[in-house]
């Protein structure tokens, strides 16, 4: 995430993970055909704590101004820094990730990882 900054009027309320993230990373999705979720899951190289767990979202809609949040089940676990947000989805639909991390608390060596599985 280095180099990653925040947009004006991005939103930084985190579905899953630490809140209050000022660096992000946005992934674009489309749901594959038959799929119903979707599961994220982030973690951070480095010291693990609550500051230091990767914050997820997926979004909805078209436009960093209309965005709507899905809403999903939450697993955090902050002595791995690590996020697990599972999302409804409909099949072939296009979907917004957000991954946020806390820039200031974070080692600039370490890497804070993601993957998106269907289902």
């Amino acid at each position: 995430m280095r180099g990653a900054s925040l947009e004006s009027a991005e939103p930084t309320a985190a579905g899953c993970g630490s809140n209050g993230a000022n660096a992000t990373v946005w992934y674009a999705v489309t749901a594959p055909a038959g799929s119903t979720s979707l599961t994220v899951s982030a973690s951070y190289g480095g010291a693990k704590s609550a500051s230091t767990t990767p914050a997820v979202t997926v979004y909805t809609g078209i436009g960093l101004g209309n965005l709507v949040p899905v809403k999903g089940v939450c697993s955090v676990q902050t002595n791995n820094a690590q996020a697990d947000f599972s999302v409804p989805v409909t099949a072939l639909a296009p979907y917004w990730i957000q991954l946020g991390q806390f820039y200031y608390a974070v080692d600039p060596a370490a890497q804070t990882t993601m993957t998106v599985r269907a289902q």
